[in-house]
């Protein structure tokens, strides 16, 4: 097969474990089968990236997030105490290798085309396995949409109808209580509406921006910590909204809790588990979860661990430790701070505040796997840093936009 026709089906290979991971059936006995899925999808972004990838290399914080990975790939194989501690560092192997997809995404045309073909097969494929899918599978299977919403107002007016569309079905077949999902689609929605402003083209706001999304994690951190304030607890302050009815996405109404606090016991779990076991700074290796009082009989070893948990940064925390937060961070500030302040066109502007909300959702959820919605994070990440992106008119990159929901044939060279 030449590269031109394998490369661009790698999203859709990597689509299909997370796809079957949300279905109300069980695949639990898939493993093998996903992890070969997975370790293809590496070999052929490390065998093809020099056809992709024009920068000199990767980006020195990624550089060294990798290496962080290799380290606590080796200080697990010394901590895992048998087999379910070798599956989860298996399984967090591929999931934080997922950086080196910009070898490959980064290339406009590629990442064009690839998007293209998703988009063509996944949208015939939803209606075929919708009976399967719960409430909050639909959300995590239409992510793309999520990106193209950042980019609503560079599309042709069919195109805008069609993402739209897509939008509503969304909101339609997912759950009200799945909050995440309506959340950043939301705010994807809303930014890229944000592009009729002028806002985009004042610096100082931009920097504004950037500096208060970066850094409003720690300040709420600090207020959780001392008791002053706790961001999760907002049924406190707008109990109107602590119990609404919802519609789930098999039509049933439920009631349900839109402000219920269910992150505030994690970070407690993690943050102690982390003080007692003495991993504060290096980590607890990618073979090791978090001590918890909530979940513990899911350990089969008796040591009361939870392999992860919702939110993502507190599994870099606890697989990493302070060290791997902050260059967690770094990879989070340089790619938003390149995309919003060196940018020659708007839309990536518009991506760098996007990458920089999603490290403020990193506190609050958005799962570390091996996903469409992890790997596209990564993509968006990579663009940010991308020159040859970064270095588009508005005109070149409406051009690339509009590309990939209609194109013809294209030749990858």
């Amino acid at each position: 097969m030449k590269i031109s026709d394998a490369i661009p089906y790698l999203m859709l290979i990597a689509s299909i474990p997370s796809i079957l991971m949300s279905l109300s059936i069980d695949t639990t006995r898939l493993n093998i089968i996903w992890w070969s899925i997975f370790a293809f999808f590496l070999w052929m972004v490390m065998r093809y990236k020099k056809y992709f990838f024009t920068e000199n290399s990767l980006p020195l914080l990624i550089q060294l997030f990798l290496g962080m990975t290799l380290f606590q790939i080796i200080h697990g194989l010394f901590l895992a105490q048998g087999y379910w501690d070798y599956k989860i560092l298996v399984r967090n192997l591929f999931t934080f290798a997922l950086p080196l997809s910009i070898l490959v995404f980064c290339s406009p045309l590629l990442l064009s085309k690839t998007l293209h073909v998703w988009f063509r097969y996944a949208t015939i494929a939803f209606f075929v396995i919708l009976p399967l899918m719960n409430a909050h599978a639909v959300g995590m299977y239409w992510v793309p949409v999520m990106f193209m919403l950042l980019f609503l107002s560079a599309l042709p007016k069919g195109q805008q109808v069609f993402l739209i569309m897509l939008l509503v079905m969304v909101f339609i077949f997912s759950s009200l209580t799945a909050r995440s999902a309506m959340i950043k689609y939301s705010v994807a929605l809303l930014l890229g509406l944000s592009v009729y402003t002028e806002m985009y083209r004042l610096k100082g706001l931009l920097r504004i921006i950037h500096r208060g999304l970066m850094i409003v994690p720690f300040v709420f951190l600090i207020l959780g910590l001392t008791g002053v304030f706790n961001v999760f607890k907002l049924d406190e302050y707008a109990s109107g909204l602590s119990k609404v009815n919802v519609a789930v996405g098999d039509g049933e109404v439920k009631e349900g809790t839109l402000t219920a606090d269910t992150r505030t016991m994690l970070y407690v779990e993690n943050f102690t588990s982390a003080i007692k076991h003495n991993y504060i700074w290096k980590g607890h290796s990618l073979a090791r979860g978090h001590e918890s009082a909530l979940f513990r009989d899911i350990d089969l070893y008796g040591r009361g661990e939870r392999p992860a948990s919702e939110v993502s940064i507190l599994n870099i925390f606890t697989y990493y430790g302070i060290f791997g937060v902050l260059v967690y961070f770094g990879i989070f500030y340089m790619a938003s701070y390149k995309a919003m302040m060196l940018s020659n066109n708007k839309y990536i502007r518009v991506l760098g505040v996007f990458v920089a909300f999603r490290w403020v959702y990193a506190w609050v959820e958005d799962f570390s796997n091996f996903d469409l919605n992890y790997l596209l994070l990564w993509i968006m990440i990579g663009m940010c840093y991308s020159s040859t992106f970064r270095s588009m008119s508005n005109s070149e990159f409406r051009l690339w936009v509009r590309g990939i929901l209609w194109q013809r044939k294209l030749q990858l060279r």
